[in-house]
């Protein structure tokens, strides 16, 4: 997409940026995608800060976008009481910058080698569609 070119680089940066989200270069990227914890580890109940960015395929903020994102959590355990939290709690929040940070929690249970749980981050963008996932995998204590 062209445009005219302005005096202020900002104003031109948000013109690019714009043209990149309006043609669907939209992604959310995670700080941490992924984690495996033994059986013990997961039963202590560790907690991850996740910081959620949106950005173009060259990895730009989209720092004006203050819509909102999706968060969501589940888990494959059949393990009662076997479950993972996000806080806030799931549901639709906005972002601030194009940026949203969430706290993921496994439950201090009996998790079992195998086990998985997943933070699943959505958004739709300009009717573009955007996702992400962090997984926990649980493996089995060494020596059993």
């Amino acid at each position: 997409m062209e445009y005219r070119v302005l005096e202020d680089a900002a104003v031109n940066e948000n013109f690019e940026l714009m043209s990149k989200i309006l043609s669907g270069d939209v992604k959310l990227t995670l700080s941490q995608t992924t984690d495996t914890v033994t059986e013990t580890e997961a039963a202590a109940g560790p907690s991850y800060k996740i910081g959620i960015r949106l950005e173009d395929s060259d990895g730009n903020l989209h720092k004006w976008y203050n819509g909102k994102v999706t968060l969501a959590v589940a888990d494959t355990s059949d393990v009662v009481g076997a479950a993972m939290a996000v806080d806030p709690v799931a549901g639709s929040y906005a972002m601030d910058g194009g940026t949203y940070g969430a706290k993921v929690t496994l439950s201090e249970s009996a998790w079992k080698a195998d086990d998985t749980a997943t933070l699943t981050v959505t958004a739709t963008v300009c009717g573009f569609n955007a996702s992400a996932t962090f997984v926990v995998t649980v493996k089995a204590d060494s020596g059993t």
